[in-house]
């Protein structure tokens, strides 16, 4: 597991079953501008390490950090989203 990897999974991990479906639904829609949303077929069924796997694939990793950070944000999670981007500032 690389360094963004490991930084996103945690975050992933400690959300609930509901938070994280809530994530995966944020990660649908148009959150950040000219980032363009994963589909809702590639979401589904996805566990933690695969939609970490997913957002890696799809966004370069200073995007996913911004795109994961502003959905925790939206998710009222401001903690989540200040430590992710304070531990990943420096890409």
């Amino acid at each position: 597991m690389t360094g963004i990897e490991s930084d996103l999974l945690p975050i992933l991990e400690d959300l609930n079953s509901g938070e994280f479906r809530m994530f995966t639904w944020y990660l649908s829609l148009d959150i950040l501008e000219n980032c363009k949303p994963i589909p809702k077929g590639r979401l589904e069924n996805k566990i933690r390490v695969e939609t970490v796997d997913l957002i890696l694939q799809s966004y370069r990793e200073e995007l996913a950090v911004m795109i994961t950070a502003e959905i925790l944000r939206k998710m009222q999670n401001n903690k989540a989203a200040e430590a992710l981007t304070k531990n990943l500032l420096f890409l």
